[in-house]
């Protein structure tokens, strides 16, 4: 365990300095691959933290979950809708950025699952609520013209309105099934599933 977290947190700081240069300092927080990665780098940097100390707080397991959950819906959304919409898989998972933050701190995240071991039933709801909120605010965003995308699915006004609530609960629902399929991954102990 410590390995992958001393791996996730040098491919982090990596991503973080080419997203930098990609997108500027503020221009790449319109992103949820930046705010889920971020995420996954702080919380793997705490959990490092502890497992140095040699002590670990429930809640730092929990909420390396809930980053590594995020970066995974960052994966699954690269694979199964940017590449197949604009091509490129070679631009989205090994340059810049991406490599690191669509596709290596990704897989690293989820390799780390089997050793948190206090991983409940109920974080799985708990792990979509970031990607919920996220939707929520750039939707809102989208619709007053405040910005455009930054994915295709989020620009309401060039899409039917159906559709934006049909990209919204599908993202949503992906959320929560990837969420409830890497509890599962995870070294829980079954006896303190709630």
């Amino acid at each position: 365990m410590l390995y992958l977290d001393i791996a996730i947190v040098a491919g982090e700081t990596a991503g973080l300095v080419f997203s930098i240069g990609k997108h500027g300092w503020w221009g790449q927080f319109v992103y949820y691959t930046q705010w889920s990665n971020y995420l996954l780098l702080l919380t793997t940097a705490v959990h490092l933290f502890c497992l140095l100390r040699r002590k670990m707080p429930a809640a730092v397991e929990r909420c390396k979950y809930y980053a590594t959950c995020m970066t995974t819906v960052t994966f699954a959304v690269t694979v199964g809708i940017l590449i197949p919409w604009y091509g490129h898989p070679d631009f989205f998972l090994l340059q810049s950025n991406g490599l690191f933050h669509h596709l290596l701190c990704p897989i690293l995240a989820v390799a780390s699952l089997p050793f948190l071991t206090r991983i409940r039933k109920k974080d799985s709801a708990l792990a979509m609520i970031p990607t919920v909120i996220y939707g929520i605010v750039l939707y809102t965003l989208n619709y007053f013209r405040m910005t455009d995308g930054p994915y295709p699915f989020l620009r309401v006004h060039e899409q039917p309105w159906y559709m934006s609530v049909v990209w919204f609960v599908a993202l949503a629902a992906a959320a929560y099934g990837i969420a409830t399929g890497l509890r599962r991954l995870s070294g829980r102990k079954r006896e303190r599933e709630v």
